[in-house]
């Protein structure tokens, strides 16, 4: 029992980290909570992305909140679609802010986006160390970012003005944010404040994998000699 339950935690502990030319893809949604506790659901949640990165690591942030294709990001039956915002922390200090997607009508294809709403940026981070990537509904604050909420603002589900979605708006957003690792390396991430609690997925080089799978099957084979 034990040797499983260190293979499948060497698992876990690999796929929330990538290194150059590969991605790691997360997905939840934002809905109204009571952030303040004054007892009403009318504070709107922010998504905060902790994750470690080494020195000079470029690495592409790119959204998708709009499930505009009909792809259910978070597979619960519903379409949604909102206007979002990301912001990057080193601490509580703001190293970057994004809204929109720039390359929008020239090159928006890497997550399959169909409108410069699902915002997108790259970044160079010169120093290794933690960092923090937030993401929710157009506009909030460098310190509603960091204290995971937007205060006294309800969700607007854009979808329902188009022919995707029926009349009825729903009461949240579902997002994915792609982290593409340009050069150098990313660990450790993890979502601070989940809803749906979706464990992040990567997708790594071919080598990346099959180093992982020699590793694996390492280990289970020393355990098992050592218990006989």
């Amino acid at each position: 029992m034990k040797t499983v339950k260190k293979t499948l935690t060497l698992a876990a502990s690999l796929l929330l980290a990538a290194s150059a030319n590969a991605s790691l893809i997360i997905n939840d949604e934002i809905r109204n909570i009571d952030g303040d506790l004054d007892g009403s659901l009318d504070d709107l949640l922010i998504s905060q992305i902790q994750f470690d990165v080494a020195a000079n690591t470029h690495i592409l942030f790119d959204s998708l909140v709009w499930e505009k294709t009909g792809v259910d990001l978070n597979h619960d039956g519903e379409l949604t679609g909102f206007d979002s915002y990301m912001r990057l922390f080193s601490g509580t200090t703001a190293l970057h802010v994004n809204n929109n997607d720039p390359s929008y009508g020239t090159n928006n294809s890497i997550d399959n986006s169909v409108t410069y709403k699902d915002s997108v940026f790259d970044y160079t981070f010169a120093s290794a160390g933690s960092y923090l990537l937030t993401i929710g509904h157009f506009y909030y604050s460098t310190s509603e970012a960091l204290i995971g909420y937007d205060t006294n603002k309800f969700f607007s589900d854009a979808m329902k003005f188009t022919p995707y979605a029926n009349s009825t708006p729903k009461d949240h957003g579902d997002w994915q944010v792609s982290f593409n690792v340009l050069s150098g390396d990313l660990s450790n991430v993890r979502l601070l404040n989940p809803v749906q609690a979706n464990l992040p997925t990567a997708v790594p080089e071919p080598s990346s994998m099959m180093l992982f799978l020699l590793a694996a099957l390492g280990i289970t084979s020393t355990r098992t000699r050592k218990n006989q």
